[in-house]
């Protein structure tokens, strides 16, 4: 009986031809911020041949405080018996561990400038559980200074009742609070558009949210690990100290261009969509502190 040996035939495969595009938001020569600018040179920054585009490798440069803003820095208390009392924290980033130490320092503060003598500490006894608490009683107001609203819903304070104790974290239901876990983040995520990029692209980008841009890149504000935690037990979130960290993405998104077609300027723009899914993605301010550099890799097929 004869054995039947198939003839073995081989295809040979030779992978597609690329090319990288660096870009810099340092090296914009129009547009003040990494956050909406344009690069433009005398000559095409990239001519045709190539029929991809995608995004292999980012580095984001942050240095934005998580408390940067008038809203985010301002609240008032009320002392029992007493009238409200202001209080300002002072720009910067923050842990909830050093924000609630922060935010005791300035009501024992405010305390005695009201001739009170009255001192405000901050403590944690169980992990991813702490609080403000004083001698008498005290109730955090969130109608006279509008922007003390960002922190209590940030920290998770409870706002609605008189008491010598108010707590953050979990375990807060039990005495008085939300159960909400604080998040100290200024942004979840930002994204990297340009559509002098994406504009040949037919297969669209979606989202969740109510609107949606065409993007690069979308940066999640998150450790590739999990985080550190800070002296009463809370995460130490990314955006809660100035970083830089480098990303890759493998496979990146492939986005279609016409072989035809060079590229001459390109108009980057970096976005972020306000909570409540009301509003469409909005620039970055103008007075965001970060930089960012981005690998895009073009190919021929």
């Amino acid at each position: 009986m004869s054995e039947f040996i198939p003839t073995e035939k081989g295809v040979p495969i030779r992978q597609p031809s690329t090319a990288n595009l660096m870009a810099d938001s340092q090296d914009r020569t129009s547009g003040a911020t990494a956050a909406d600018f344009t690069i433009s040179r005398k000559n095409s920054i990239l001519n045709g041949f190539f029929t991809r585009i995608g995004v292999t490798e980012v580095v984001l440069e942050w240095f934005e405080p998580n408390l940067n803003t008038d809203e985010s820095v301002s609240f008032s208390f009320t002392e029992s018996g007493g009238a409200d009392v202001l209080c300002i924290i002072p720009f910067g980033f923050y842990t909830v561990e050093t924000l609630l130490r922060q935010i005791a320092i300035s009501m024992t503060a405010a305390s005695l400038a009201e001739g009170q003598s009255r001192t405000y500490t901050s403590a944690s006894v169980i992990p991813g559980s702490a609080y403000i608490t004083v001698t008498g009683s005290f109730t955090f107001s969130i109608d006279t200074v509008p922007g003390f609203n960002t922190i209590a819903n940030r920290l998770g304070f409870s706002t609605n009742v008189a008491a010598k104790t108010h707590f953050v974290g979990e375990v807060s239901t039990n005495a008085g609070g939300n159960g909400w876990t604080p998040d100290l983040r200024q942004y979840r995520y930002i994204d990297i558009t340009s559509s002098s990029l994406t504009y040949n692209q037919d297969l669209k980008d979606a989202s969740t949210a109510q609107s949606v841009d065409n993007i690069l890149c979308r940066w999640y504000f998150a450790w590739p690990n999990q985080p550190q935690l800070d002296g009463y037990g809370f995460p130490i979130l990314q955006g809660y100290t100035a970083f830089t960290e480098r990303r890759t993405f493998n496979p990146p998104k492939q986005i279609k261009w016409a072989s035809n077609m060079p590229i001459g300027q390109i108009q980057f723009r970096v976005t972020w969509t306000p909570p409540g899914n009301s509003s469409v993605p909005q620039t970055l301010p103008a007075d965001t502190q970060f930089d960012w550099l981005m690998t895009l890799q073009v190919s021929e097929v």
